[in-house]
């Protein structure tokens, strides 16, 4: 029995040292790169220049691909409702512990029967002013006078679920739609887009994150330490 146990205790730290290897990376060259593709911006009027971190590297790069997590990630594209492309490239950066977390999310949700669907990660504060000015509703848009978002301390998450086929399931509302649809008080949905909203929020509430109201899809990790950031990942 006890060579048993312990069989499996090595083969749970096993797995879980290959998912921290291959699901979340540092490159050694990150540094660099990160300053040599930084943007420059002028932080807001309002804001404290000190506030915001013109060069953090302190992020995790999250290979979504290699973990099953289809990777939605909007900005990156022009589907989304700035009808523009705002990202250089669709990769997912989060703060290291916010990171771990959502591997152990992404695990829990397999066990369900689920796939992760990730639309956005850390957001450049550069970012966050462009949509602000589009969107002028700090309802669903955080403003940037005011601190601006979770999403530029890298410890935000905009996040669905899907089916084990990837087929996106129901939640009542599409992603960044800025209505009353998108609100967790919203009644006037089906019963099964309210089940998979319990079943998204259940999920990453117990994964360490708390939810926004009037966004189903947004979650912020309990850690709020982190000063606002801005920087433009590299692409190669």
């Amino acid at each position: 029995m006890k060579k048993m146990l312990l069989s499996i205790t090595i083969i749970l730290v096993a797995a879980s040292s290959f998912f921290l290897t291959y699901g979340l990376s540092k490159d050694q060259n990150t540094k660099s790169k990160l300053e040599e593709n930084s943007t420059e911006v002028k932080p807001n009027s309002k804001i404290n220049k000190h506030s915001v971190n013109f060069n953090d590297t302190n992020l995790i790069l999250i290979n979504l691909d290699s973990l099953g997590i289809i990777n939605e990630l909007k900005y990156a594209t022009q589907d989304n409702f700035l009808k523009q492309k705002i990202y250089p490239c669709a990769e997912c950066y989060l703060r290291e512990e916010a990171a771990k977390a959502l591997l152990k999310i992404n695990t829990e949700a397999n066990l369900l029967g689920y796939k992760l669907v990730v639309f956005d990660c850390y957001r450049p504060y550069s970012a966050q002013v462009k949509m602000f000015s589009i969107i002028p509703d700090d309802r669903y848009v955080a403003d940037p006078k005011k601190g601006a978002s979770n999403h530029n301390r890298g410890i935000a998450l905009d996040i669905s679920i899907a089916s084990k086929k990837g087929e996106l399931l129901d939640m009542g509302s599409a992603f960044d739609e800025f209505s009353e649809k998108s609100h967790y008080s919203y009644s006037k949905i089906s019963n099964n887009a309210k089940k998979n909203r319990k079943t998204l929020k259940n999920l990453m509430v117990n994964g360490g994150f708390l939810p926004y109201e009037n966004e189903w899809w947004h979650f912020s990790y309990h850690n709020k330490k982190y000063k606002t950031s801005d920087f433009s990942w590299p692409c190669e």
